[in-house]
């Protein structure tokens, strides 16, 4: 059963990285589908968040962590930003590997900053499995 998720996941991560490629190459320029994704993502986590917990606890959440919040925001609009310049410019089977080997210094950083049990097993774990995305995608 979680096999079939994982291979369906793959599916969808292949058909939207193509997808995304032929959209800022052929259809779109990079900053003009960004920000289109920006909105629909907006207004979609609005209105998901909305009914979920109510515009009182919304506006008290932002209130204590809304420094916090814009932060990572920022950070995630670059990193964005860089993803689509370089998909832009580069061939599929090159960006997305790069882009996965973020989850290397999310392992790392998140590990120290967690103080996670056995850090380094999972360090090797996450560079055996870039290692076979990266061959994969060769």
């Amino acid at each position: 059963k979680y096999m079939h998720f994982l291979l369906f996941s793959l599916i969808i991560l292949g058909i939207t990285a193509t997808s995304e490629k032929y959209i800022i190459t052929e259809l779109s320029h990079p900053f003009t589908y960004l920000f289109y994704l920006c909105i629909f993502n907006s207004i979609n986590f609005a209105i998901i968040q909305s009914y979920r917990y109510g515009l009182k606890e919304i506006k008290g959440m932002l209130s204590r962590n809304g420094l916090q919040i814009f932060v990572v925001s920022m950070l995630s609009f670059v990193a964005m930003i860089y993803y689509l310049l370089s998909l832009n410019l580069a061939f599929v089977s090159l960006v997305i590997p790069l882009k996965r080997l973020s989850t290397l210094f999310t392992t790392i950083i998140g590990g120290r900053l967690f103080k996670e049990q056995g850090l380094l097993l999972k360090i090797i774990g996450c560079i055996i499995m870039i290692t076979g995305a990266v061959l994969i995608a060769t």
